[in-house]
């Protein structure tokens, strides 16, 4: 769809809830001006706008209850004159703090996309370092932001100070910079579980899941530090009456894509058959390495279970080929029957997991 197409009709289809409601179009003075004109006329007067008053009827309509549904069509106005927009305009709009927050995390957005192959800039850095600044505008920059090794200093200070979403995306971003650094601080946080904000356990399970994906399989730690993960993160889901760090916990392990992890997952009880079919999704290449690599009737059943679930077809002949090693009459007759499904009824294994790093 053309870019300009898509956006007039994000911009109608956000006037019509307005109208629709029967409430708001008297509450945004910079919405109503719009109201009744056609197409032509609304991007004409939005072509109209210079970057400054743009950001006017953006904070103007950021500060009504309704934001979240009027908001897309200006700022994308905005983000088609990214070109005339001056950095120092967008930073001083993020520093403002009688500005609407959602205006200064739109106008984040902005900076961070007429930034997007640099990584991140000295002015958004005083920025995460300052005090005065709202969170959520912090979080905006840690989640949008490219960091560098050189970084790593002010991401672990970041995860010290913070125990909520800005100490979350600090050290997911810490992952990604310095694997080593993460796991560091997300072995700490994760032997305090009882003294640690949820979304620190968060990150920290996704953090040492990463860290362990890149650990080769013989590394002399691995195993237990493999064993003893997947022992906190199965606790984790089977003791804790918290949904969030439950569903964490469930995704650190499923995001492994070892054989430990996605066996654990399919023999739990705690797991519900969703997440399941998530995890077989997410591991069919790890399901189909364990049939291609002298399977035991155990890992076999696993793999059965798995296909009964979720079948996929690319598994149909690998389990085909190990069962000739088996002699076990009741598995053999059960991987015939999940073979028949796999091959009428299976899906195809999801290439966007073929990436396993």
């Amino acid at each position: 769809m053309d870019r300009k197409v898509k956006f007039i009709g994000l911009l109608f289809a956000s006037l019509s809830l307005v109208i629709s409601s029967g409430v708001a179009a008297a509450k945004s003075d910079a919405l109503q001006k719009y109201l009744g004109r056609n197409e032509e006329s609304v991007e004409s007067q939005l072509k109209s706008l210079d970057t400054k008053q743009l950001i006017e009827e953006i904070d103007a309509i950021a500060s009504t209850e309704e934001a979240d549904d009027k908001l897309m069509p200006f700022v994308s106005a905005l983000f088609e004159k990214k070109n005339k927009v001056q950095d120092s305009e967008l930073l001083k709009v993020i520093k403002d703090k009688t500005k609407a927050v959602k205006t200064r995390e739109a106008m984040v957005d902005l900076y961070l996309h007429i930034h997007e192959k640099e990584p991140i800039t000295a002015e958004l850095k005083e920025l995460l370092n300052s005090p005065d600044v709202n969170e959520r505008v912090k979080t905006k920059i840690v989640a949008g932001a490219r960091f560098t090794e050189k970084d790593v200093h002010l991401l672990k200070e970041l995860i010290a100070k913070d125990d909520a979403l800005v100490a979350f995306h600090s050290l997911k971003q810490l992952s990604k910079t310095n694997t080593n650094e993460a796991y560091t601080i997300a072995s700490e946080i994760l032997s305090n579980l009882d003294v640690s904000s949820k979304d620190k356990v968060s990150a920290a399970l996704k953090s040492t899941a990463k860290y362990l994906k890149k650990q080769p399989l013989n590394h002399k730690n691995y195993a237990k530090t493999e064993e003893d993960f997947l022992n906190l993160s199965f606790k984790i889901i089977d003791t804790n009456d918290d949904t969030y760090l439950k569903d964490s916990a469930f995704f650190a392990v499923s995001e492994l894509q070892s054989k430990k992890a996605i066996k654990k997952i399919i023999e739990s009880n705690s797991v519900d058959k969703e997440l399941k079919v998530f995890a077989i999704d997410q591991n069919f290449v790890t399901l189909k390495e364990i049939l291609q690599n002298n399977p035991t009737e155990s890992d076999i059943k696993v793999v059965i279970e798995a296909m009964n679930l979720y079948p996929i077809v690319d598994l149909a002949e690998a389990l085909d080929n190990a069962m000739k090693t088996i002699n076990n009459p009741q598995l053999k007759e059960e991987a015939k029957n999940a073979i028949s499904i796999m091959k009428e009824q299976g899906v195809k294994g999801n290439e966007k997991w073929l990436d396993k790093n």
